[in-house]
């Protein structure tokens, strides 16, 4: 079971908090991260700081709030800010790496609309695959404003990467790669944009922080709305393409469907894993031509064809330790209850626990 934390006051008062809460899984992922920036990317520690450092300045000015929440875990914890910033900012230094080595290949998502799921209910879900080891936490956050989330994060990491907030608007991501991504241009990071999405009273307002601004690498997200529908976006650096649901299905995992209508050039290796894992989720979904209930979906999501890259990811023994990845999370999002049920590893064999964010996130 991931640790649970509470968080409420000013930006800096929020990180405090979360530094404070989750001190020794912060010291962790920071361990985790320049394990794997050295082994699996070639990326010396030295290096890693001064990307981060770069990125600083950039963030500050690109969210305020953001970066005093950033300065609250550091000062929570007892890290040097520029480690923080390195968590932070670890989806731009390690994708573009990957763009140039090879592709990391995890994570399937997907939604129903109300008229697909058997309650009747928008449904969006997804397995986050990743470093087996990684330190995460369930964090229930409210704001100045009376905006209140309920999210999946990484220790370390301010706001939250998957999640819900009290105005019907949830979030799921993918990570993508192009040959166009370039860390860089320092324009706004991907967790900020994760954090600034969850923020939002609207579907467009959320969809508008996405494709307003160019990004530095590529990334796929899926927002939903409990009034407005869903719409999966393509983000390349320059470029993007909206989805909308597909007879109220919209499915996701690690390649852009079209790369050339979007300008778009991906790595040359192949990408068996990722459209594999694609194509096996719509399969099962098409089976089920009538309403698909919760226990189909958590089945969905713990389905082991093509076994260990599948859609419920496990560790692949004959890679070595720094290329290993797994179902982290499995993550279940209720935008009509707006309750989120996790499990804290694959969902094969890991409980998932429920919680609420209209009932002040008691696990439910």
């Amino acid at each position: 079971m991931f640790p649970y934390v509470q968080i409420v006051g000013s930006c800096f008062e929020q990180g405090f908090i979360h530094g404070q809460s989750l001190e020794a899984e912060i010291a962790k992922n920071i361990d985790l991260y320049f394990y794997r920036f050295k082994h699996e990317c070639r990326l010396e520690k030295d290096e890693v700081l001064i990307r981060a450092a770069r990125y600083l300045p950039a963030i500050e000015q690109q969210n305020q709030k953001y970066f005093a929440g950033m300065q609250g875990i550091a000062k929570g914890c007892g890290a040097d800010l520029i480690e923080i910033a390195a968590l932070s900012v670890r989806y731009e230094i390690l994708y573009y790496q990957y763009a140039i080595k090879g592709v990391a290949d995890g994570c399937t998502s997907f939604a129903l609309s109300n008229t697909r799921s058997s309650d009747k209910q928008m449904i969006l879900a997804q397995n986050w695959d990743w470093f087996p080891e990684t330190a995460g936490a369930i964090i229930y956050a409210e704001d100045e404003t009376g905006i209140s989330s309920l999210t999946f994060t990484e220790a370390g990491i301010f706001g939250g990467k998957i999640g819900l907030n009290s105005k019907g608007i949830g979030l799921l991501i993918n990570g993508l790669v192009a040959l166009q991504d370039d860390w860089s241009t320092l324009n706004k990071p991907f967790h900020l944009r994760c954090y600034e999405i969850l923020k939002q009273t609207s579907l467009q307002d959320a969809i508008s922080v996405v494709t307003d601004e160019p990004r530095a690498c590529s990334a796929n997200f899926i927002i939903g709305s409990k009034e407005e529908g869903v719409v999966n976006i393509e983000a390349a650096p320059q470029t993007f393409g909206v989805q909308t649901p597909t007879n109220g299905v919209l499915i996701h995992t690690n390649h852009f469907l079209d790369p050339d209508d979007l300008d778009v050039s991906e790595p040359a290796e192949e990408r068996i894993h990722t459209e594999h894992r694609y194509q096996r989720a719509v399969d099962l979904i098409e089976q089920n031509e009538s309403l698909i209930s919760h226990d189909q979906i958590k089945d969905l999501l713990g389905d082991h064809d093509g076994y260990p890259n599948s859609i419920c990811q496990h560790r692949d023994p004959e890679l070595p330790d720094y290329e290993q990845y797994e179902s982290v999370a499995s993550i279940l999002l209720n935008l009509s209850t707006q309750t989120m049920s996790v499990s804290h590893g694959p969902p094969c064999s890991a409980e998932f626990q429920t919680y609420s964010l209209r009932k002040n996130n008691k696990n439910v």
